[in-house]
C-alpha cells in the first residue's frame, strides 16, 4: 500500500483557480510505503514541502495497482477491508482530523449517514464530528449532524467554501462526484491510497 500526494498546477487556470490567493505550486510527488504484514514503516524517499493556504481542496481515493477505484463489484474494496494494520489506521484517522470539511455527493452522503452515526470504527468520531457538505440539487434535508447542503453551481460553491476560514476541504466521494471536481479543475491535491492488488475492471480516477 502507498500514499501518493500530488499537487497539480494548470498552465491555463480556470476562473475558480484565478480566484485563489496565489497560483498553485508546481506538481510534486511525495511517495510513502508501508509493509502490509507488519507495523508501519516510514520509507519516505523524498521530502516535499508544499506551499499551502486555507481552503486547499484535496481528494482522498483508494485505488488498485492498475488505477481502478474500490468499487463494490471488482474485489478491491474487499482487499481494502482485509488489511489489518493498527498503525496505518491510526495514521489515516489522524489525517481525517486535518479536514475542515468533507465534500461529497448525495449517494455517498446517504451511505455514510446510515453507517457512521452508529459505528464503533476508529474513524467514526472524526466522520461524525467534522462538518460535511453535500452537493445535491435534489436533497432537501440532511439529518446527519454537522451537515449542510450545497445546491448551487459546484465550482461557485467550492470557491465560497475556500474563502471561509478554517482547515482544508477534503472530497470524500463518490467516484462520479470526484470526476466532476477534477473536470472543473478545483482539486488542488490528490491523496491516493494504493492497494496491493490489480483488477481488470472498475472506474478509474483519471
Amino acid at each position: 500500500s502507498g500514499f501518493l500526494r500530488v499537487s497539480p498546477r494548470s498552465d491555463a487556470p480556470s476562473q475558480t483557480a484565478r480566484s485563489l490567493p496565489r497560483a498553485l505550486s508546481r506538481p510534486r510527488i511525495c511517495p510513502y510505503a508501508w509493509a502490509m504484514d507488519g507495523p508501519l514503516h516510514a520509507l519516505e524517499t523524498e521530502r516535499c514541502t508544499i506551499e499551502r493556504w486555507r481552503g486547499w481542496t484535496s481528494s482522498t481515493f483508494y485505488v488498485s495497482l492498475d488505477g481502478k477505484s474500490a468499487d463494490g463489484d471488482n474485489g478491491i474494496r474487499d482487499v481494502m477491508m482485509s488489511i489489518d494494520d493498527p498503525e496505518q489506521e491510526e495514521y489515516f484517522v489522524s489525517q481525517l482530523w486535518d479536514a475542515g470539511a468533507f465534500l461529497m455527493g448525495r449517494n455517498t452522503y446517504e451511505a455514510m449517514a446510515e453507517y457512521w452515526p452508529g459505528s464503533e470504527h476508529p474513524s467514526a468520531k472524526a466522520m461524525n464530528e467534522i462538518p460535511k457538505v453535500v452537493f445535491s440539487r435534489t436533497l432537501k434535508t440532511a439529518d446527519w449532524p454537522e451537515t449542510r447542503i450545497a445546491s448551487g453551481d459546484t465550482a461557485e460553491e467550492i470557491a465560497r467554501l475556500k474563502a471561509e476560514p478554517g482547515k482544508d476541504l477534503v472530497a470524500a466521494g463518490g467516484t462520479e462526484f470526484l470526476h466532476s471536481l477534477i473536470k472543473l479543475g478545483v482539486v488542488d491535491e490528490y491523496h491516493l491510497w494504493v492497494l496491493p492488488a490489480a483488477t481488470g475492471k472498475g472506474a478509474p480516477l483519471f
